[in-house]
């Protein structure tokens, strides 16, 4: 079965550069109880071993197809790859263990995604709703290069994000890329959409990437909680 993948959570920090590219891992998780979860993570997050993890996001799906099982994810992100990956020997100890038995009596791990960011502003990863396009593409550097020439021209159709990130490790089959779009709230998203998608700059770039590229996939989700994020 196709998981879905939640990289939407792991942009919610603001301390970030726009120049930097940010590392994230994805965890698609199925979760009995969200309640349970949440205070576990809460109270995990307050310890020494909490507060030296990277940044993480807690989000839960909003819209998404029939063939999906996953309710929420789990996303850690950093500009350092080895940051992001000593998170796990800090789940190892003692300060964990609440959070590791709830994890394991609450949560089904649908799948694991290792991503990274190629054309992303950290300054609007606060931003709430967001949607995810799964995108297979042949050719990447003609993509990147159109998508950031439509984006610098309907950059101001809308309040929101628009971003690009290459999936690197646990995509699903045929998943190259990832088109994110983020907005405070759906209203707001599904305004801009319109704006973009009628614009002369989208109606280009989709002719343009047509027989390089092609939708897999399209869901959205909200974040729940943010930790260590200044």
């Amino acid at each position: 079965m196709k998981k879905l993948l939640f990289i939407f959570l792991f942009f919610t920090v603001t301390t970030f550069t726009s120049a930097q590219q940010i590392y994230w891992n994805c965890y698609n998780i199925v979760v009995d109880n969200e309640v349970a979860l949440t205070k576990a993570l809460d109270d995990f997050m307050q310890t020494e071993s909490g507060k030296s993890m990277t940044p993480a996001s807690l989000s839960e799906m909003a819209n998404s197809g029939s063939k999906y099982n996953a309710t929420h994810g789990l996303c850690f992100f950093s500009p350092d790859a080895s940051a992001l990956e000593s998170n796990r020997e800090k789940l190892n100890n003692l300060q964990a263990g609440v959070l590791m038995s709830t994890w394991d009596s609450q949560v089904n791990i649908e799948s694991s995604t290792l991503g990274q960011s190629l054309i992303a502003d950290p300054s609007a990863f606060d931003l709430s709703f967001n949607v995810v396009v799964q995108i297979n593409v042949k050719d990447p550097a003609f993509y990147g290069a159109a998508f950031a020439k439509m984006k610098e021209e309907t950059a101001s159709l809308y309040n929101g994000s628009l971003e690009l990130h290459e999936a690197l490790a646990g995509q699903e089959t045929g998943v190259t890329h990832f088109v994110v779009a983020r907005a405070k709230n759906m209203a707001e998203w599904i305004s801009a959409r319109n704006k973009i998608f009628a614009s002369d700059a989208f109606q280009n770039f989709s002719s343009s990437v047509r027989n390089i590229s092609e939708v897999l996939d399209i869901h959205s989700a909200r974040v729940l909680k943010q930790y260590n994020v200044n």
